[in-house]
């Protein structure tokens, strides 16, 4: 059995562990952008009458910095609060580079997005080291703005939690993001994702129904009565409707009504 302070220290590491290593002509770094500018060191390279950066990425993108100056800033601009940020520094061989105040980028939390996509019209995402009476905020992007949409609590489980959410959507690109929020000033964005919309229309198998419907794809409906009155509404794929009586319904889908017999 591992001692207290051997626990300790393994609960440290794994809280502020960012990644944080040298391999070949690169050096890397991620971590969370928390309202600070990074700063880099760069030397000339030894014995050539030049600076040792040769480039440097934000989030697999080159940004345009002086090289030739003896320090670097990243100031992240264009960037939300709480972003995840992941910095590749690319250096000639015969010089080291030096990240001068990597703490400006730690996250002291273990919570992470372990990963998000969206599935057909679905968005699914996995999460670790989540706290109870946190949510998610999902937002969408409208126009240069990102708009919160829905907030979902979270499910408070530490090891892992999944979610799911069916976002409405329009026509050509569609792209979302989810936001974790411990408190008012604790929150960690999730990578955008986007899902192409190319409205088709939805269908429903059978016609004479005796157990359940199934439609093209999980969506809004309502369910009608012969007197047209809303007896049941859902957002689903499957609609489960044996406690029906037999007789004559309407489903409205997108806004469409059409007629279905319950036997």
């Amino acid at each position: 059995m591992l001692s207290t302070t051997w626990k300790c220290l393994w609960i440290f590491f794994g809280l502020f562990f960012l990644s944080f290593f040298v391999k070949g002509q690169e050096i890397a770094i991620t971590g969370v952008y928390q309202g600070k500018s990074l700063f880099i060191q760069n030397p000339l390279s030894e014995g050539v009458e030049k600076f040792c950066v040769r480039e440097v990425l934000l989030n697999g993108r080159a940004l345009n910095l002086n090289l030739k100056l003896s320090a670097l800033e990243i100031d992240f601009k264009g960037l939300d609060l709480y972003t995840p940020v992941s910095i590749r520094v690319l250096h000639d061989t015969i010089c080291s580079p030096k990240i001068v105040n990597p703490q400006a980028i730690f996250w002291h939390s273990s919570f992470r997005f372990n990963s998000i996509v969206f599935i057909e019209e679905e968005i699914k995402w996995n999460t670790r080291g989540e706290r109870e009476k946190a949510s998610y905020i999902i937002e969408r992007l409208g126009g240069e703005d990102w708009i919160e949409i829905d907030e979902i609590p979270s499910q408070g489980q530490f090891a892992s939690s999944d979610y799911s959410y069916f976002p409405e959507l329009t026509e050509g690109s569609n792209k979302f993001r989810v936001k974790y929020r411990a408190s008012a000033n604790n929150y960690l964005y999730s990578d955008e994702v986007e899902f192409v919309y190319y409205k088709v229309p939805i269908t429903f198998t059978p016609k004479v129904v005796s157990d359940k419907m199934t439609l093209s794809r999980a969506t809004a409906f309502e369910i009608l009565n012969e007197k047209e009155e809303v007896i049941l509404t859902g957002n689903a794929k499957e609609i489960p409707l044996r406690l029906l009586k037999p007789g004559n319904y309407y489903i409205i889908l997108d806004g469409f009504k059409e007629s279905f017999v319950k036997k």
